[in-house]
């Protein structure tokens, strides 16, 4: 039998085993174990000029990282932010933080009245010109890291509820009291709530004390007007103690009382007293 020899092709065969010995030396050695004499050559790197890089010391330091950032993110979340109890009307509102924000904080304040944002405000304490009587008020705070703006927490307060204020007395100037005679005078009150001048300004005049001389009080006018004789002033004397209240629409009021002295000379104040509620 005649044996034909094949002649190989030139250059065909030679990649061929090329791309095998690349193969088989980028293969990593499963074989092979950590050295237990040189651990630092496992933590470096060569570079180019010759010089070496350690990982060691980066390792350390990026758990230190990680371990401060839980810890900022813990403090976070462990602050609290609330409102007064009581808030009056047309009175600067303070958000108290406790404990108190870390200086590494960046600390944003949305306020809310009747939920609607307040834009414009971001400062922890609300201007007093939002704060409007019977309004609900309440605070967002959010709190991010000064130098990253990495978001650590969002806080918000309970809802509280402003009290409208109480109705102001104005000065009275009682004129003299001849007796027997009648005494005319009229209180002279605002409601704080309302601007100068409104129509809202609805406030009601009532009397309090003494209830059974005959004193006669205008509820919407506050205008007052009382006839005494002599048997009522000696009764009465040597002074009689004039109590009024004064009510807003808004539910608040204010008392105020008068001495007045029962005599036939001089002036019939000797002084005012009040009484908020």
């Amino acid at each position: 039998m005649q044996t034909i020899k094949r002649k190989p092709i030139a250059g065909a065969a030679l990649p061929l085993l090329l791309i095998i010995s690349l193969f088989i030396a980028c293969s990593p050695d499963k074989s092979a174990k950590p050295s237990a004499t040189a651990p630092d050559q496992a933590q470096t790197e060569n570079n180019a000029d010759g010089t070496i890089d350690s990982h060691e010391d980066g390792d350390v330091n990026d758990l230190s990282v990680v371990e401060s950032e839980e810890k900022t993110i813990n403090q976070a979340n462990a602050i609290v932010c609330k409102l007064p109890d009581t808030i009056d009307a047309f009175t600067p509102v303070e958000i108290h933080l406790e404990p108190a924000p870390d200086p590494s904080w960046r600390i944003e304040y949305n306020w809310f009245v009747d939920n609607s944002h307040i834009s414009g405000v971001s400062t922890q304490i609300l201007p007093k010109e939002y704060v409007l009587p019977k309004a609900w008020l309440r605070c967002q705070v959010t709190i991010k890291d000064i130098n990253s703006d990495y978001h650590l927490n969002t806080l918000r307060s309970d809802q509280v509820q402003i009290s409208p204020l109480p109705p102001e007395m104005g000065s009275i100037s009682l004129p003299e009291l001849p007796l027997p005679g009648q005494l005319r005078f009229k209180l002279m009150a605002s409601d704080p709530n309302e601007p100068e001048n409104s129509p809202n300004q609805t406030l009601s005049y009532f009397l309090e004390e003494p209830e059974s001389e005959n004193i006669i009080v205008d509820k919407e006018s506050g205008e007052i007007s009382w006839s005494i004789d002599l048997e009522t002033a000696k009764r009465l004397g040597p002074k009689v103690t004039l109590r009024f209240r004064v009510e807003s629409s808004w539910g608040t009021s204010i008392s105020s009382s008068f001495d007045i002295p029962l005599t036939t000379e001089g002036e019939p104040v000797s002084e005012k007293n009040e009484e908020i509620k």
